[in-house]
């Protein structure tokens, strides 16, 4: 009983952290939106850099949550092994696929994005064709990281049989 009470909890953590996670990304990109559609230099400065740092505290902790209580849960208390659940397999390269996407190619975006604005600012300009690439190019990383999740999402539930495997 202890052991399936242990499994429930990591998974209702998972849950939990998956949901924290692609909140995060959805939100992030929402108030990123909002603040380039207004145009307005001064609040896409204050958003590109509060972006940041809110990513680097809420993306990065919910990140290793669900990847440590998916880890933990399958293969410690569920004494599964990963090479024999392809669905976990698949979960744990296309997480460690997002956050790679995340790190080396979001964050980098960011301080870019937030360093162009604050120079446009300061200089009483616009923003310049520079930081509107920056800016695409953190739009669509940013989809391709909610797409892999929406993906590994659906791994988890419906855990397909993506190929044989051998105990």
């Amino acid at each position: 009983m202890a052991d399936g009470l242990v499994y429930l909890t990591l998974k209702f953590l998972h849950i939990v952290a998956s949901i924290v996670l692609l909140g995060n990304f959805l939100a992030l990109a929402a108030w990123k939106r909002v603040a380039d559609r207004s145009g307005d230099v001064s609040a896409m400065a204050f958003t590109t850099d509060r972006i940041h740092a809110l990513d680097g505290r809420i993306t990065a902790w919910s990140g290793l949550a669900v990847f440590a209580f998916g880890y933990i849960g399958i293969r410690y208390v569920a004494e599964v092994r990963i090479a024999n659940a392809p669905f976990a397999l698949w979960g744990l390269i296309l997480m460690t696929v997002a956050g790679l996407l995340w790190y080396f190619g979001m964050r980098p975006m960011e301080v870019r994005m937030a360093d162009l604005a604050e120079s446009a600012l300061a200089k009483g300009q616009n923003v310049g064709r520079d930081y509107w690439r920056a800016s695409g190019i953190w739009f669509l990383l940013n989809a391709l990281v909610v797409l892999l999740i929406l993906v590994i999402i659906g791994l988890m539930v419906y855990k397909p049989d993506i190929w044989p495997y051998y105990d």
